[in-house]
């Protein structure tokens, strides 16, 4: 049997991504800095581990209270 994928390396980061949109779909943004770091290219897979979520607070800007 032959594999398909094969682990290339370890990518030890911790990193705050944006959430965008394309048609049905929702995906994360990975800065061009951080893919061309670890050789990351458009049809690579990475295995992600989601530890918070973050909401942009409207409200705060609304009223001026950002820190």
């Amino acid at each position: 049997m032959t594999k398909l994928w094969k682990q290339v390396g370890e990518i030890q980061e911790t990193r705050t991504l944006a959430v965008s949109g394309s048609g049905g779909s929702l995906y994360l943004y990975l800065p061009k800095a951080l893919c061309e770091l670890y050789g990351i290219l458009a049809g690579d897979q990475i295995k992600v581990t989601m530890r918070t979520h973050i909401k942009r607070d409207h409200v705060a800007e609304e009223k001026g209270d950002l820190e």
